[in-house]
């Protein structure tokens, strides 16, 4: 649930910017999903998804936008009820399809704005969005971009950053085409799957555009896995598979001078000079902080090994997942790791390689 909590508040979000502005009098005409390809002629562009996405459709974005309201509500004292009655009044949400195992995220909204908003330009409705102070509020940092870029048949002003959500920081693209009084407006939320926001441009296209070629992952073999993989919800977290076959995963000290700078600012130099001191060296303090770790449920040790497609990782005991013995499907697809439990179905996660 701790990775889907942000995924919530981001779909909301942008509903608060754009709730309001306007009757639904003349709305665009709204697209359709066709063998994993929306399409929207009035709008003038096509979305594919990407290999493991999935659409939201119906119901399914309405849950979810309570589901954010919610969390907002808890969060920064957004009215829940206040909140869903706008979304009730104004349908916003045209498309929006997501990657539930690691919560990137790509949304197309649009509204017919009142008469005064005929004025505005583009650039300037971009401008407003970012400007707004409901956006420093929910820790919106978003840079213009110099010039427009093309999705579909349409120019769009554009502008990339970050989110802060829940103490995470979430990649976002913010694009917004106004024509007359019709505002389209899309968002792309990414948590450390894509190295760059642009890769998911371009799964957009004008309508009856040839679809991307999308090649299957290829097997994982044992090699592939070696290293350290960062939890793509919080990179601090981490999954470190060792050509031993031993593995660790956890908030794992793994850069040792840069862990002890940390902790000495933290504690104060006295304080940290100190506790050295009474430890005998540094390196007994870096292994009884490892011991710490390990005693408090930071970290875990186990063993791994790759066998007919499922990675085995086996603990001494039993381990933080409530298993002594865990069986995953392993998928590599670039920089990105999944696992799925072949135990618990629905339980997977996204890693990022370091």
């Amino acid at each position: 649930m701790k990775k889907i909590l942000p995924v919530l508040s981001i779909l909301t979000v942008l509903t608060l910017f754009l709730v309001g502005c306007g009757g639904n009098d003349e709305a665009p005409v709204a697209g359709t999903w066709n063998d994993g390809v929306f399409v929207n002629e009035s709008l003038g562009l096509q979305f594919q998804l990407p290999r493991g996405w999935d659409p939201l459709v119906g119901d399914e974005i309405a849950n979810l936008l309570g589901a954010g309201a919610f969390v907002l509500d808890q969060m920064d004292g957004v009215s829940t009820a206040d909140l869903l009655e706008e979304m009730e009044r104004n349908p916003l949400h045209d498309m929006v399809a997501m990657d539930m195992s690691s919560g990137s995220m790509v949304q197309i909204m649009y509204q017919r704005l009142p008469r005064s908003a005929s004025r505005y330009t583009s650039e300037r409705a971009l401008q407003e969005i970012i400007g707004d102070d409901a956006a420093t509020a929910f820790g919106m940092e978003l840079t213009p971009l110099s010039s427009s870029v093309y999705i579909g048949e349409n120019a769009f002003y554009g502008a990339t950053g970050t989110m802060d959500v829940m103490g995470l920081q979430i990649s976002l693209s913010l694009f917004v085409n106004l024509q007359g009084r019709n505002a389209t407006v899309i968002m792309m939320s990414d948590m450390g799957i894509f190295e760059d926001l642009d890769e998911m441009l371009v799964f957009f296209n004008t309508p009856g555009a040839e679809l991307i070629y999308q090649p299957e992952p290829a097997a994982v073999e044992a090699a592939d896995l070696l290293g350290v993989w960062a939890w793509n919800v919080d990179n601090e977290y981490v999954l470190i598979f060792n050509a031993d076959g031993t593995g660790a995963r956890g908030y794992v000290i793994i850069d040792e001078e840069a862990f002890l700078d940390d902790l000495e600012e933290e504690l104060g130099t006295d304080v940290f000079d100190a506790l050295v001191d009474e430890v005998g060296g540094v390196r007994n303090l870096l292994e009884l902080m490892i011991e710490e770790f390990e005693e408090l449920g930071m970290s875990e040790s186990f063993e791994w090994e790759l066998a007919n497609g499922v990675l085995h990782i086996d603990f001494e005991t039993v381990g933080s997942f409530g298993l002594a013995n865990e069986e995953w499907i392993a998928t590599i697809d670039g920089n990105r790791l999944d696992i799925e439990s072949r135990q618990v179905p629905g339980v997977s996660y996204s890693y990022i390689r370091q």
